[in-house]
């Protein structure tokens, strides 16, 4: 059999929507084989979706954002495990706003869940569009950031090279609860490889911008360490999310490859036995792709199998697909427009549909 277990292509289509039109390709050219479609996720938008497709149950909760404004947020339960998606949290049907976007809803959301009986908190920090280092779901969770006239300050990226001091000690309530962080691991919080210059400007952020981001983020992390604080600057992950990732390590929580974690959590292992084949991809293939994304971890641990890859476009050569365990790879690029395809969903079908003969083939 064939299995299919593509990453979403962001702004286009979802992971279950790339599975079905690649499967309906599949059954049409190779009549007779089976094809099983498993949704998957690397911890960006789409997490919650992969878990419900998994197995996990729905539970809708409210959330507030840092003006006291309450919003729905979808979460997916297994027990007493619950995935919490920041991509949806970061309401990104509000107008981009680099310098006053804040992490409150994450903070709100772990809040409410914990509250309803969670013992294992999942986040998938992709998909932020805050650069606060954390501070702003610390702020939800109880810390106190202060200004010099000791009043409160509301968190947010532009907002953090104002604050005085910070209260971390509230915290200590939420010590008996496991959090995991699900992310790219390769982000830390300051630098070329930290939240604000690597990021900032997909979020709005204007060159000036960035460097008060990255000012604010150097400040929070001096205001922390004083606060009694570990230094987790250079921790991997705790630049991701905006630095998310280093307000949930100072919680106490474990940064781990949202790839890996999701696949974990999903049951992709189990999902092979009987598969011959499998089927991956994403919007882009490139260098990135290689350090842990999404389809080259699914390459590797669908070993010995053929893996072949249906991409918009691919900067790598057919000898870096290889070894990173892809076969084959087929690109919209060679066929379509690969930027309207990452905009244009009944386009990017269209494209899958003619790939999906070449890739039949392929798979004999």
């Amino acid at each position: 059999g064939i299995l299919v277990a593509s990453d979403k292509w962001k702004g286009s289509l979802t992971s279950a929507e790339v599975g079905a039109l690649v499967a309906a390709g599949l059954h049409r050219t190779l009549p007779g084989v089976p094809v099983t479609v498993s949704p998957v996720a690397d911890g960006g938008d789409g997490s919650v979706a992969a878990a419900l497709a998994a197995g996990f149950g729905q539970r809708t909760i409210r959330v507030e954002d840092p003006y006291s404004r309450a919003f729905d947020h979808v979460t997916a339960w297994r027990g007493a495990e619950v995935v919490v998606e920041v991509a949806h949290l970061s309401r990104k049907d509000l107008p981009l706003d680099p310098l006053g976007r804040s992490s409150h809803a994450l903070g709100s959301a772990i809040r409410t869940v914990i509250g309803m009986g969670a013992e294992r908190v999942v986040v998938a920090l992709g998909g932020s569009l805050s650069t606060d280092g954390g501070a702003g779901l610390l702020e939800a969770l109880g810390a106190r950031l202060l200004g010099d006239d000791g009043a409160p300050v509301r968190a947010s990226g532009g907002t953090l090279a104002r604050l005085a001091s910070v209260d971390l000690t509230p915290l200590e309530r939420w010590t008996g609860v496991e959090i995991v962080a699900a992310c790219d691991i390769e982000d830390v919080l300051l630098g070329e490889r930290g939240s604000a210059r690597l990021y900032g400007p997909q979020k709005g952020a204007s060159p000036e911008q960035v460097e008060l981001l990255e000012a604010g983020l150097a400040h929070w992390r001096r205001l922390t360490q004083a606060a009694g604080g570990p230094d987790l600057a250079a921790t991997p992950g705790s630049g991701a999310s905006g630095g998310n990732g280093y307000g949930l390590l100072l919680l106490g929580a474990r940064a781990v490859s949202g790839a890996e974690l999701f696949l974990d959590l999903i049951g992709f292992d189990g999902a092979l036995e009987g598969i011959s084949a499998v089927v991956t991809g994403e919007g882009r293939l490139d260098t990135q792709s290689l350090a842990g994304k999404l389809p080259t971890v699914v390459a590797r641990r669908s070993a010995p199998r053929q893996v072949a890859a249906i991409v918009g476009s691919s900067a790598l050569s057919a000898a870096e697909a290889a070894g990173a365990g892809i076969a084959e790879v087929l690109t919209l690029a060679s066929i379509a427009d690969p930027a309207r395809a990452m905009s244009d969903p009944e386009y990017t079908a269209r494209a899958i549909e003619r790939l999906d003969a070449d890739l039949g083939r392929r798979l004999r």
